[in-house]
């Protein structure tokens, strides 16, 4: 009935200025179909709203109305124009909410940084008796990575398996590299491996979750075994892997593996991927050979802040302090800002050649930035001060700093 009584006739702008119309031959009109297409892709903010206002109009939000898809693309339509007052508005004049209009939400939430919001939002959908989906799982599992959220990452990884056994659910790859993602996240490489074990097919996804989650755990032998393992099996690591593996490379001083995988970076063509060259660098400074980091850092055509910080941390960790300072300096000079990690990077260097002058004057410059209260930064002007047989100033760093427990195992 509601696709034979109406048309929609668009203006001449193609906009939602529309009026509807009795469906006759002679009028040059639109199908409701195709309202859909524009739903998908509104040009503004301001055409969506005028979509809204075309579909109350319509009847698309009446409970007899059998096009629900459109009122839900709405809810859609303005989580991706990032307006969550207008999202929620359109959700809740839906008679009926479907699973395309939670997971929005869901969504939506996630993309705002509202984590705790996220998981209480999933439950409320739980208690309106709908059915979690595989595009539910991923949103509300990376609330709880952020929340570092362990017990409730298990609660719903057993929903999932709950779902798959009595409802027939089967979760996707996508899946379940999310809950390895949330476990090793949550510091629960255990939970993470026995859903990695049993996952009845792995996909290099896959892999990329559980060896980037062992690297970040601080697993790098295990990180290597599963990388070699994933090697035997047939598949090539992508950028991500590389990145995040180099790290590895470095702390267990596995310089031909990092060289090996410089070269699979470069036949792979994704050498010029700024996180990969970045990781590259290093991997060198780590493995000691700080002089083939700067030639990766040379031959970059782009450089970010951790390109520059990668380096000058890694000429200080090798003794050569001056080298760390001058590339500082030339950082400077670009008209580049240093943040906390340039600032911590670079301090070790002006501690170890006494330039007090310096010192005092990136010190002056991380007061006002309000950078001092980090514990890192912290900890780092006063080994820079200590260094420079400044002693008192020192002392007033680590007074003025309230979490001394983790400035000493800092210093330990």
């Amino acid at each position: 009935m509601w696709s034979m009584l109406f048309r929609i006739r668009l203006s001449s702008k193609g906009n939602a200025n529309a009026i509807l119309i009795p469906l006759t031959r002679q009028q040059h009109s639109l199908p409701i179909s195709s309202l859909f297409r524009h739903l998908n892709s509104p040009p503004n903010l301001l055409e969506a709203r005028r979509l809204h206002s075309l579909l109350l109009v319509l009847g698309f939000f009446h409970p007899t109305c059998p096009h629900k898809s459109f009122s839900s693309q709405l809810v859609n339509v303005y989580v991706n124009f990032g307006c969550l007052r207008y999202a929620f508005h359109a959700f809740t004049q839906l008679p009926h909410k479907s699973n395309v209009a939670w997971n929005a939400i869901l969504r939506g939430l996630v993309g705002a940084g509202h984590f705790t919001q996220t998981i209480q939002f999933y439950h409320s959908m739980l208690i309106q008796g709908v059915t979690p989906d595989n595009y539910t799982y991923p949103l509300v599992l990376k609330a709880c990575s952020f929340l570092h959220a362990l017990e409730l990452g298990r609660w719903v990884h057993h929903t999932i398996m709950y779902n798959e056994v009595h409802r027939k659910i089967k979760p996707n790859l996508y899946v379940h590299c999310a809950v390895i993602d949330m476990f090793v996240k949550c510091g629960s490489l255990e939970d993470a491996r026995r859903v990695f074990e049993e996952m009845p097919v792995r996909d290099l996804a896959s892999w990329t979750a559980m060896i980037c989650g062992t690297v970040w755990n601080g697993e790098c032998l295990e990180a290597l075994s599963l990388f070699r393992k994933m090697r035997s099996e047939g598949l090539k690591p992508d950028s991500v892997i590389v990145a995040s593996f180099l790290p590895a490379c470095g702390r267990l001083e596995a310089l031909k593996l990092g060289m090996a995988l410089q070269g699979c970076a470069f036949r792979s063509g994704f050498d010029s991927d700024v996180y990969v060259s970045n990781a590259i660098m290093d991997m060198y400074c780590k493995c000691g050979d700080p002089l083939e980091a700067h030639r990766v850092f040379s031959h970059m055509v782009y450089r970010d802040t951790v390109s520059w910080s990668t380096l000058i941390a890694g000429y200080s960790q090798n003794g050569l302090y001056r080298e760390s300072c001058e590339l500082y300096v030339r950082m400077v000079n670009m008209g580049l800002t240093t943040n906390a990690i340039v600032a911590t990077s670079v301090l070790p260097a002006l501690g170890k050649l006494k330039l007090l002058k310096q010192g005092k004057e990136l010190h002056n410059f991380v007061l006002k930035e309000g950078l001092v209260s980090d514990v890192v930064i912290g900890s780092a002007l006063i080994d820079m001060y200590a260094n420079c047989g400044s002693v008192r100033e020192a002392e007033s760093i680590f007074e003025s700093i309230s979490d001394k427990d983790i400035m000493k195992n800092l210093g330990s």
